[in-house]
C-alpha cells in the first residue's frame, strides 16, 4: 500500500492523489509500471494501471467506470468488473479503520502526531493483510461517538474530469479494456 498522509480530510482525492509521490511518479512516467512491457489490448499498447473511482481522472494509467447515463452494455459490464475488483480495495480500507479505530475519529493532537499514527496504523494493517490475521466483524460496528464524527455528503465526490492528451490516451485504454473485457466474458 502506498499512502500519501498530511492532507486534510476534506481536500479533493484526485489532489491528494496528483501531488503524492506515486502520483508524480505516474504523471511524469516514471512509476516501476514504465519498465514493464505493455500488454495489446484490442489493438492498443497498456501498461499496469490502477483502479479509481468516480473521483479521479480517467488516465492512461487510471482506470475510472464511465459516467452512469446512457451506457451500452459493455459499458455497464466494464463499471461492474472495474467495481467489483475495487471492492478489494474499499474492504481493505474498511478493515484498517476496523482495527486501528483512531483512523475513524477526530484527532485533535499535533499534526506531526497524527501523521505517525496514521502511518503507524497503515504499516500495522499491511503487517496484518499479509500474515491474514484474523479481522472481526464487530470490528465494523460503529459507537454512537464515531457516527457523530460523520461529515455530512462524506461520500459525495465531484467528478472533475479535465481535457487533455492524458484524459483521452486513458479514454482509449479503458475503451480496450472493456472490448477485451467483453470480447472474452463467461
Amino acid at each position: 500500500m502506498d499512502i500519501s498522509v498530511g492532507w486534510p480530510g476534506a481536500v479533493h482525492d484526485w489532489r491528494v492523489f496528483r501531488t503524492s509521490d506515486l502520483g508524480r511518479s505516474f504523471e511524469n512516467h516514471e512509476s516501476f509500471v514504465e519498465e514493464l512491457p505493455p500488454r495489446n489490448i484490442e489493438g492498443v499498447d497498456v501498461k499496469p494501471y490502477i483502479l479509481g473511482d468516480p473521483a479521479y481522472c480517467s488516465r492512461d494509467y487510471m482506470a475510472i467506470r464511465y459516467p452512469r447515463t446512457n451506457l451500452t452494455i459493455q459499458e455497464r459490464y466494464f463499471n461492474l468488473k472495474q467495481s467489483s475488483c475495487r471492492m478489494a480495495i474499499e474492504c481493505a480500507f474498511g478493515r484498517g479503520k476496523g482495527r486501528w479505530r483512531v483512523l475513524m475519529k477526530m484527532n485533535e493532537a499535533k499534526l506531526d502526531n497524527i501523521i505517525e499514527t496514521t502511518v503507524t496504523c497503515c504499516i500495522l494493517h499491511n503487517i496484518c493483510e499479509q500474515f491474514k490475521i484474523e479481522y472481526l466483524d464487530v470490528w465494523d460496528e460503529r459507537t454512537a461517538t464515531e457516527a457523530e464524527f460523520d461529515p455530512p455528503n462524506a461520500n459525495i465526490q465531484p467528478n472533475i474530469q479535465p481535457v487533455h492528451l492524458q484524459q483521452q490516451r486513458g479514454t482509449a485504454v479503458r475503451d480496450a479494456i472493456k472490448r477485451h473485457l467483453w470480447n472474452n466474458r463467461t
